[in-house]
């Protein structure tokens, strides 16, 4: 075909009649008329209420005869009354007889609606959900009458009219007010206020000022990316309206999750005191602020720091209570001037010298005797050098020298032992082992420790002691030790007697 027929062709359609009523709905608003009762669609009492019935009505000015159809996609439409509300299928009821009533945009086919063309400018309105039209309850002709879902009996009182008003124009876009504040990988959705609500275009084109700081999708919601500020802005197809909301997106706060204190209870005499020390949880909490308060000061009173001061015999609870979340924990404050107070504390050893891997328990002994309150906490100036655990077990663990300190929950008192880690293979010895190596048998000499016990240890090469054998006061200048069930390797074997120490290496080579 030439340009000059195309031409001429487009002429021709432009000239034809434009009152011609077309086939298809397109997106307006419109009256909608019941062929059988010739009366129009309209909202129950003109209600804007959300699940008020849809009902036909006389024709009248009342804007709740005006439907706006909105189009979801090639097939369907939305039928959203002058209350901003949709026309919806009653409880996704599937029967026959269905109610239709106005109820807020959800999306889903209850709200969906095919409009099908019968000819001579007739219509038919079959739900998406049910597969079922639009029809006047009963066949009726009067007014208030319910429009309900029915299958198809062909009636006139199944088939509607249209009646276009035009389309409504925008005349406006608005988001609510203020700073919208995020923590980074918060979200939130923002939400277009079309103005009129009944406006036929309310498409909008969403975009953000920095995507490096939050990000905004084709439905409005905002993503935060990282700390600074954005704009977003929204704005109309129709008319081109924008508005605008910032968005400050803040690294996260790290908020107070839980509170604890170092003791649940305390027992003191008056004029004692005792300091309470506080645990915030997470430890990296913004806020580690708090409040310490006592339930009674003429009992006991608390300062800003948890010192806690004991005044007159009774019980009181001494509270402290963070300023982040109001998270509390309590202790116990007992103040009895008949207990027994501890005096002093002292460890059974001043000093000690252990090989690395080996162990030694130091005891102490609280003064006096019948303090109520025995209780001690044990430490080490150095754990790589030496540990020590609640009961007092000394573990040897590298060469060095390390104290290791007790002491007593009441009243503070402390004693120290010095202990020192030496390394087996630097040992010196003057006992004889033979043979050296050996195949399982070892035989060790004892002169020296004639008339005294001997402790003898045995150990791996990774300070592991493996063995213990204690030989009193009659033992033999010579003694065998069995190593038989030892693999081939090298060992070390200590001799202990009389706070004397001695050792060497051996090889068992079988």
């Amino acid at each position: 075909m030439d340009e000059k027929a195309v031409i001429l062709i487009r002429e021709w359609i432009n000239q034809l009649d434009t009152n011609v009523p077309s086939t298809s709905i397109q997106p307006g608003i419109y009256q909608v008329t019941n062929v059988g009762s010739g009366k129009v669609m309209d909202v129950y009492n003109s209600s804007i209420e959300p699940l008020a019935d849809i009902v036909q009505s006389d024709l009248s000015a009342a804007t709740s005869q005006q439907f706006m159809f909105e189009s979801t996609d090639i097939s369907f439409f939305t039928i959203k009354a002058e209350s901003g509300n949709y026309l919806d299928v009653e409880g996704d009821g599937q029967s026959s007889g269905t109610n239709v009533l106005q109820y807020p945009y959800h999306g889903n086919a209850n709200q969906q609606w095919a409009i099908e063309y019968l000819g001579n400018d007739e219509y038919a309105i079959k739900s998406k959900s049910n597969g079922l039209y639009l029809g006047v309850e009963n066949n009726s002709v009067q007014n208030g009458a319910s429009i309900k879902t029915y299958l198809n009996d062909g009636s006139d009182f199944m088939k509607w009219r249209f009646a276009s008003l035009g389309s409504i124009a925008v005349s406006g876009v608005a988001l609510s007010a203020g700073e919208l504040i995020l923590n980074v990988g918060e979200s939130a959705d923002l939400v277009a206020l079309i103005s009129p609500t009944n406006a036929s275009n309310t498409a909008v084109t969403w975009s953000t000022t920095d995507e490096n700081i939050a990000t905004v999708d084709a439905n409005g919601h905002v993503i935060a990316v990282s700390e600074g500020t954005a704009t977003i802005t929204v704005i109309t197809d129709d008319g081109g309206f924008a508005a605008t909301r910032e968005v400050n997106v803040q690294n996260a706060i790290v908020h107070v999750s839980g509170v604890s204190l170092s003791h649940a209870t305390a027992t003191l005499s008056e004029g004692e005191t005792t300091n309470l020390s506080v645990t915030i949880a997470p430890s990296n909490a913004e806020d580690d602020s708090v409040v310490w308060s006592s339930s009674d000061e003429s009992v006991a009173t608390v300062d800003n720091n948890g010192h806690v001061i004991a005044v007159s015999e009774g019980t009181a609870s001494i509270t402290v209570t963070t300023n982040d979340g109001g998270f509390s924990a309590t202790a116990t404050i007992i103040v009895d001037n008949s207990r027994v107070h501890v005096s002093g504390v002292s460890i059974s050893l001043a000093t000690a010298t252990l090989y690395e891997g080996e162990t030694i328990t130091l005891n102490a002994t609280i003064s006096p005797v019948n303090a109520n309150n025995t209780q001690v906490v044990w430490s080490t100036s150095d754990q790589s050098i030496a540990t020590v655990d609640t009961d007092g077990n000394v573990t040897a663990v590298s060469e060095g020298t390390v104290s290791i300190t007790v002491t007593t929950i009441d009243g503070s008192f402390t004693d120290t032992t010095l202990v020192t880690v030496e390394k087996l293979e630097n040992a010196d010895l003057t006992s004889i082992i033979y043979p050296n190596p050996t195949q399982g048998q070892l035989n060790i000499e004892l002169t020296a420790y004639q008339s005294n016990e001997v402790r003898v240890m045995l150990f791996n090469s990774l300070r592991q002691k493996l063995a213990e054998r204690v030989f009193n006061e009659e033992h033999g200048e010579f003694e065998v030790i069995d190593v038989a069930s030892l693999s081939n390797g090298v060992y070390y074997i200590t001799f202990e007697s009389g706070g004397n120490r001695e050792a060497k290496a051996f090889i068992v080579n079988k």
